[in-house]
């Protein structure tokens, strides 16, 4: 305890097992800031989702429009600029399936937080992957209300 020598991040350390410095987080560690998502990748739990989340944006201009920005850099490549499933990973064909058109009835009528839910852990399908590790809850919360008010206005 008198002498306490530090140790290099990637250096070798006698006093843990595999003698590493560099240890992984304890399981169940959560990061600073971060919330754990309750919700599984599964229809039930979008149908849950769907029910149970309120999208907490509000009609603000400021927040349609980062929103909109949001959706330009992480969807339109897929769902394309207006929405329509039309985006230039698809038109490119490196998309192996059409991106379902946002603007469609169903999307339309999904409740926010089953939107919000599939952003944030993905399709069951495997299809769209999590964007979680992008987008800030808020922000996720943001594109939904983009998909369901500013793009059906364009």
């Amino acid at each position: 305890m008198v002498h306490s020598p530090a140790y290099r991040y990637y250096s070798e350390n006698p006093n843990f097992k595999d003698g590493k410095t560099a240890q992984p987080p304890v399981p169940g560690t959560i990061a600073r800031g971060a919330v754990p998502y309750p919700y599984a990748n599964t229809i039930d739990e979008q149908k849950r989702a769907g029910r149970e989340l309120v999208n907490p944006i509000g009609h603000s201009p400021e927040d349609i429009k980062i929103g909109k920005e949001k959706y330009a850099v992480y969807c339109a490549m897929c769902h394309g600029a207006k929405g329509k499933g039309d985006g230039n990973l698809v038109q490119s064909g490196k998309f192996g399936m059409p991106a379902p058109p946002l603007v469609a009835d169903y999307v339309q009528n999904e409740p926010d937080g089953a939107i919000f839910h599939t952003i944030t852990v993905g399709t069951v399908s495997g299809l769209m992957g999590s964007h979680s590790l992008q987008l800030k809850p808020y922000d996720r919360w943001r594109v939904v209300k983009y998909i369901k008010t500013g793009l059906k206005n364009e």
